[in-house]
């Protein structure tokens, strides 16, 4: 997503700016999701670019929501038929559905809807009804049982997780079949896990190596920024996507070594600087590692949701979880006799979005279990000699007893199992 300012507007060091054809600024906003992970759930050692001067995370939401919309709209009234007619009827009835990471609650949610509000998807007095939201582990299950025939092997009893391993976190969550018929119901094993080591996270620990390995072959300043920024994105398009692909005699398809564009001319290269024809090439060993500090801890997350658990199925889903060496490694390191890891028929990136929609047409969830306690404080009659009453300040209450202040009154007990709402 890119933001402008006039050229007057401060820039950073941080920053990825360019100028445009108006003579503007323009920015470049990475990883913007990851500004409203909860702080609990932010990795100390993944440094976020910071926003662009005078730009705020509600009116980065709000923007991306409406570019949505633009085109939603000019999709619909462009290439259906009666297609305004039929956008001028639905849109004011329209549901929308915002798949997030499991780790985000109550804050985070009625952020997004304030964004879904600002971006014109909804009034602001229908949001409560017209506005709703699932997890991307949730919305990844209904698509995997609706796009392949897992459904068929599911009986009563069968335990399965879904890895949602998305770009900026991975979320895994256990389920059991409660029955299969007349329709699919499901229930939250445990209390899901989120951790924030997405397909990003590779991205920065090769764009990290990148530039320290260009600064070792004596380029300029200039020529070591250049050839960073722009490489990671040949990075993110080529080598990354292919990385760790096998044949089918399990024989890895891939070279001892990977050439990465670094140069915008294919022109450019000379003897001192290990550049050949614009291209750098990096040791196997080196993007191993890269996918590493993101694969080891998605394994690890997955296997303590499996522990003390018979799990017969494992869905891995998601923009990384069609990453050829995360699939090796899935399959290495967790398949069994009574276990197997089960990849969607296409592409998984798409798998919450679509997933999204039949969770909210047909939801087979019909228990979870919520990641902490929800109840009131409130006020409770007490003796005034009692041991507890003791430096607590009470008052009469409406029927003339003495109460005192500060009292935990649980509704929802965390880790127990919740009934959904039909």
């Amino acid at each position: 997503m890119v933001t402008r300012g006039g050229p007057g507007s401060a820039t950073s060091q941080q920053l990825s700016a360019v100028w445009d054809e108006d003579d503007k600024i323009v920015f470049l906003v990475k990883h913007f999701k990851l500004h409203l992970q909860p702080k609990k759930l932010r990795r100390e050692d993944m440094k976020l670019d910071p926003l662009p001067p005078g730009i705020s995370l509600p009116q980065i939401y709000s923007d991306f929501l409406g570019y949505l919309l633009k085109h939603t709209k000019a999709f619909v009234e462009k290439r259906m038929a009666l297609g305004k007619q039929k956008w001028d009827k639905y849109k004011p009835t329209m549901e929308v559905v915002i798949a997030h990471p499991n780790g985000w609650g109550i804050p985070e949610r009625d952020f997004l809807r304030q964004a879904a509000i600002a971006s014109g998807f909804v009034d602001a007095d229908k949001a409560s009804t017209q506005v709703q939201f699932v997890t991307e582990a949730e919305a990844s299950i209904h698509y995997c049982i609706h796009h392949s025939n897992l459904g068929s092997k599911l009986q009563p009893g069968t335990t399965l997780a879904v890895c949602d391993a998305g770009g900026s976190t991975v979320d895994t969550t256990l389920y059991s079949v409660v029955s299969v018929t007349p329709v699919l119901q499901l229930r939250e094993v445990k209390i899901s896990d989120s951790i924030q080591v997405g397909g990003i996270l590779v991205n920065m620990k090769f764009e990290a190596f990148l530039l320290k390995a260009l600064k070792n072959l004596g380029l300029s300043s200039e020529q070591v920024e250049d050839f960073t920024m722009s490489r990671v994105e040949d990075f993110e398009n080529f080598a990354k996507r292919n990385f760790g692909d096998w044949d089918l005699d399990r024989t890895s398809i891939v070279s001892d070594h990977v050439s990465i564009r670094v140069a915008n001319t294919g022109s450019y290269g000379t003897a001192q600087t290990k550049i050949h024809r614009g291209c750098l090439k990096l040791s196997s060993a080196i993007i191993k590692e890269c996918f590493d500090a993101s694969v080891r801890p998605i394994l690890s997350s997955v296997g303590s949701q499996l522990k003390d658990q018979s799990t017969q199925h494992i869905l891995l889903v998601g923009g990384f979880g069609d990453s050829p060496y995360l699939h090796t490694q899935f399959e290495n390191c967790l398949t069994s006799n009574d276990c197997e890891v089960v990849l969607s028929n296409d592409f998984t990136s798409k798998a919450v979005a679509d997933g999204s929609v039949i969770w909210n047409t047909l939801c087979s969830v019909v228990s979870r279990t919520p990641r902490r306690s929800f109840g009131m404080i409130c006020a409770t009659a007490i003796l005034p000699w009692a041991p507890e009453a003791e430096g607590r300040t009470a008052f009469i209450g409406p029927q003339g007893v003495p109460m005192i202040p500060g009292k935990w009154v649980q509704i929802v007990k965390k880790v127990a199992s919740l009934p959904t709402p039909r």
